[in-house]
């Protein structure tokens, strides 16, 4: 769509699940595309965010990003039933052409 692929693929082990966005041809835009990983509400207070990854306390979850410009946590309404929202968190990695997110757990 306008004018430029998407790539998305996913590798899976024991230790973790990899996802790589590839976006070869991307044009000069204002903004630039992210990846969005939204948390349920239950998570509030427990996720650290540091330059390139995010880690869910007491849980061993990390998600490790490669190739990117920044990451932002944000809040966002989570529909959890009909006309029933909670605020929640969701980090967004923000990339050119090329992002590698590794998300590994402590079995």
């Amino acid at each position: 769509h306008n004018g430029f692929f998407y790539i998305l693929s996913f590798s899976l082990s024991n230790e973790n699940l990899i996802i790589e966005d590839a976006i070869p041809n991307l044009p000069n835009q204002k903004e630039l595309p992210k990846a969005n990983f939204h948390f349920d509400h239950l998570l509030n207070g427990r996720l650290k965010i540091s330059e390139d990854a995010a880690l869910l306390k007491e849980s061993g979850l990390k998600i490790q990003f490669s190739n990117h410009k920044s990451i932002t946590q944000e809040n966002y309404l989570q529909a959890e039933d009909f006309n029933k929202q909670n605020q929640a968190i969701k980090i967004s990695a923000y990339f050119t052409g090329y992002l590698k997110t590794v998300i590994s757990w402590n079995p």
